[in-house]
């Protein structure tokens, strides 16, 4: 019995072409151009290869034509278009080619051809980053063989896993060489050599191109210009057979190329030979004269060129129109040239084409049942869809779908069946299949699951702090929004919260509106100490009902107290308070003047404890602390700051000489005779004669005058002008007088009595 490969088993149906070779779905080949080839339409999509590349790029698609990796001369890109990591090569590369490793479902040897340097291979990864592939970094350029050239990859005929097939020139050496490589789970190795001596193989180095048909039976080799070889192919043994190096002769230009493809049917080659003319030989045949005179025109168009043609998975076989900028068709490849369909510019392309189209390898040609065990998921109540897809249609089919329960529906004999569980639960399916009198055994697994029930309420309020946990029940899976995928949802906000509960394929959903009453935050502008009973205001956060009802966001007020604003909601209440205390400076009172004598030192006190006392005079004085010393006559201004609160008073202060008694003399002669010279009788300082004693603050003299029979003429003051009481002038004569004199300024003070006459004349 062979070992299976691959089991493709879905749930869902996917059409299949009749080519089949769905790996080939996906083609990326530079400057932005990708094409997809699904469900017989043909779609144009951007690619990161942006660059135009001379060289033949690669591409590889899963069995069901879902883009896996693609690559151009030095990168490998994944799925999502980014370059892979590991993924960059420190040299370009002339071609490459994808071939899957036959251990692993989810690895591949990513094959280079390094042209005269030979080739290498690295191995790539799907499992690894995020599932989008990775070059494992100590199997990159793992392997190198001196032998390049154009690659090719085929299944084996007789055994798991793939031929790597490498045709060259030998550098122009006069020899071709087809070299087969035996690609398993243990690596790539040397597998067979074969060498053939065509006509004119001197005049070029490389193969101009290599692919091998459809049914892996013919390789066709373009290696001079317009000459192009015809090799039989062993897929069985990994061998070429035979060789035919004069089949096939395009006619055109001596050194232009000839790119190749073949029929769906492998009973046709089709060439372009110097750009603008597509032949087409039949090489069912494999004999050499009757294959050259086969050769029929498909199309010649002067004014346009083809640079590649290439079979696409929807049999059809594509050209790349440089001049035009789109790719031509030929519609029916597995038909004669007399009946062949060829339509232009069925695909404009998204930039100028570049040079070649993708290699990917050839994975139609075996005659295996291509397997992969999967499992298939449907959900209760519904039936469930067998779809069994294939690279070659088996002979008979048996289906056993592990639910005997079911009597005979447990059995069924056709391709894709369906069938309905009663129960949920995991069913063991088996497969038997048979093809070319070989049997198949496969298995798979299909889950049956119920539906989820998600419950999660009616719609609630809750306040901020207060634990509010969805749960939605039992499920293998959920999709909560806005985001989680616990069973459980801890909510802290208000919003709208759904859930998908999902078992298997199997899904339902619920939605609740949650509303999340905020915790409340404010504070008020903080404690006040205004001065002097003038108004002050108190600020909030936000608006608040104070203390007497009112709702705003301030508060003023000209009295101490205790204030506070209150702000609340369903769920909360939160108060704050400020204090307000006026300040009072405690009473002073300076005299409102002061008088002294030059030497005193007036000592002057506010006499406020804790206060901060600032004096300032109009002569210039600057003056902190206390008490005020005062020596200078001046106008003292007493600032007092009391925690912050200011009061001004203010002091005059008159400061004058201190007149001492016994500096004063009285005069011995008075003359009031109105010449404004000696008509006033008055002391005389002996210091300065021309002052004046009696308007020296501090200064008293009380001076009584008599006659010389002893009568009292004045009675006190500091100064005589002649008279008597009653304003009549005196005589000349002699006169007497008695002078109290009396000088007192603070710390200074001084009495004395002068007696005497004088001499009074008119």
């Amino acid at each position: 019995m062979k070992t299976p490969k691959l089991l493709l088993l879905l749930l869902s149906c996917i059409s299949i072409t009749s080519f089949g070779q769905l790996q080939d779905a996906n083609w990326h080949f530079g400057q932005g151009n990708a094409v997809l080839f699904e469900d017989d339409a043909l779609t144009l999509y951007e690619s990161t290869i942006n660059n135009p590349i001379d060289r033949t790029p690669s591409v590889m698609s899963t069995p069901l034509g879902e883009l896996l990796y693609f690559a151009d001369e030095e990168n490998v890109f994944a799925a999502d278009n980014s370059i892979m990591p590991n993924g960059t090569f420190s040299f370009t590369c002339d071609g490459s080619i994808f071939i899957p490793r036959a251990d692993s479902l989810d690895q591949y040897y990513f094959v280079r051809s390094l042209g005269f340097s030979g080739m290498d291979y690295s191995v790539v990864d799907g499992d690894l980053n995020d599932g989008l592939g990775d070059i494992i970094e100590d199997e990159k350029e793992i392997e190198f063989f001196s032998l390049g050239g154009e690659l090719m990859a085929v299944p084996k005929g007789l055994d798991v896993g793939y031929w790597l097939i490498s045709a060259d020139n030998d550098n122009g050496t006069g020899t071709a060489f087809i070299r087969v490589f035996d690609v398993n789970a243990e690596g790539i190795f040397a597998h067979s050599e074969f060498s053939v001596e065509w006509p004119l193989l001197f005049f070029q180095n490389e193969m101009d191109d290599a692919i091998i048909s459809p049914d892996c039976s013919k390789i066709a080799c373009s290696y001079k210009g317009h000459l192009v070889g015809l090799c039989e192919f062993d897929s069985e043994i990994g061998e070429v057979t035979s060789a035919s190096g004069g089949a096939v002769d395009t006619e055109n230009g001596f050194f232009n190329i000839a790119e190749l493809a073949f029929s769906p049917n492998s009973d046709y080659l089709y060439t372009i030979g110097d750009y603008n003319e597509i032949q087409q030989f039949d090489v069912s045949i494999f004999e050499e004269l009757i294959v050259d005179a086969t050769a029929a025109t498909i199309e010649t168009l002067g004014s346009n060129t083809w640079h590649d043609i290439k079979l696409a998975p929807d049999g059809k076989i594509y050209l790349m129109n440089l001049t035009t900028n789109a790719l031509d068709v030929i519609e029916n490849p597995n038909e004669p040239a007399s009946d062949i369909v060829f339509t232009e510019s069925v695909l404009e392309l998204n930039n100028t084409s570049t040079t070649y189209f993708p290699n990917t390898p050839n994975v139609i040609c075996g005659q295996f049942l291509y397997l992969e065990p999967q499992t298939v998921d449907v959900c209760i109540g519904e039936t469930t869809q067998f779809n069994f897809f294939y690279n070659s249609e088996p002979d008979s089919l048996f289906w056993e779908f592990g639910d005997p329960d079911s009597g005979d529906d447990n059995f069924s004999e056709i391709l894709n069946p369906t069938h309905f569980y009663e129960f949920p639960g995991s069913y063991n399916v088996v497969v038997d299949a048979w093809l070319d009198s070989l049997e198949y055994n496969f298995e798979l697994t299909a889950n049956v699951y119920t539906y989820p029930d998600p419950q999660l309420g009616a719609d609630v309020t809750i306040c901020e702090g207060e634990e509010l946990i969805l749960d939605a029940g039992n499920a293998l899976q959920y999709d909560w929004t806005p985001n989680g995928s616990n069973q459980t949802y801890d909510v802290t906000e208000s919003g709208t919260y759904t859930v998908i509960a999902s078992n298997g394929p199997c899904s339902a959903s619920d939605e609740i509106e949650v509303t999340v009453i905020p915790a409340l935050f404010m504070n008020l502008s903080g404690d006040l100490f205004p001065c002097d009973e003038e108004p002050v205001t108190i600020t909030a956060s936000t608006e608040v009902t104070w203390q007497d009802g009112s709702f705003s966001d301030s508060f003023t007020t000209s009295q101490s107290g205790t204030y506070f604003g209150t702000i609340s909601n369903e769920c909360f209440t939160v108060t704050d308070t400020a204090i307000v205390d006026y300040i009072v400076i405690p009473p002073f009172d300076l005299v409102d003047a002061v008088t002294g004598c030059y030497g005193d030192s007036i000592e002057i006190f506010t006499g406020v404890p804790d206060a901060t006392v600032e004096w300032t005079a109009d002569w210039g004085l600057e003056f902190s602390g206390e008490p005020l010393v005062i020596t200078t006559s001046g106008t003292y201004e007493a600032t007092v700051n009391y925690f912050g609160c200011e009061e001004v008073q203010t002091v005059i202060a008159d400061i004058n000489d201190f007149v001492d008694p016994e500096l004063i003399v009285m005069p011995n002669i008075f003359t009031p005779n109105g010449d404004n010279r000696n008509n006033i009788y008055r002391p005389i300082l002996v210091t300065d004669p021309t002052s004046a004693p009696c308007n020296i603050p501090n200064f008293e003299a009380d001076m009584r005058i008599y006659n010389r029979w002893g009568g009292q003429i004045t009675d006190g003051g500091c100064t005589w002008d002649g008279q008597t009481e009653k304003n009549n002038d005196v005589g000349d004569g002699v006169y007497y007088f008695v002078v109290e004199i009396k000088a007192n300024c603070f710390s200074q003070a001084s009495e004395r009595t002068i007696n005497g006459s004088f001499t009074l004349t008119r």
